[in-house]
C-alpha cells in the first residue's frame, strides 16, 4: 500500500493527512500525521548512522503496515512509536 509514502512523506503534514485520509481510510488523519511527523523530528534529533537511516527507511512502512492493519489503529500507533 502507501506506507512507504508515508514514511517518505513525513515532514509533509497535508500530504500525509492526504495519504492517511484516502489511502489508508483513517478516521482522524491530523492525530496520525502528528505523532508521525513527531516521531520523525525526534529521530532527527539522534545521532544515527546511514546503517540506521537505512533500517528504518525499511522498517517503519512495515511497522505501519501492521499497526494499521488493526482496527485499534489510533490507540496502537501512539504506543507503538
Amino acid at each position: 500500500r502507501h506506507f512507504h509514502e508515508l514514511w517518505d512523506m513525513a515532514n509533509k503534514q497535508d500530504v500525509l493527512e492526504l495519504i492517511l485520509e484516502q489511502d489508508i481510510q483513517v478516521e482522524e488523519p491530523a492525530i496520525f500525521s502528528k505523532a508521525i511527523i513527531n516521531f520523525k523530528a525526534d529521530l532527527a534529533k539522534k545521532t544515527l548512522g546511514p546503517r540506521g537511516r537505512e533500517v528504518l527507511n525499511r522498517l517503519m512502512p512495515k511497522v505501519f503496515d501492521a499497526v494499521f492493519a488493526h482496527p485499534d489503529a489510533q490507540f496502537g500507533l501512539p504506543r507503538v512509536l
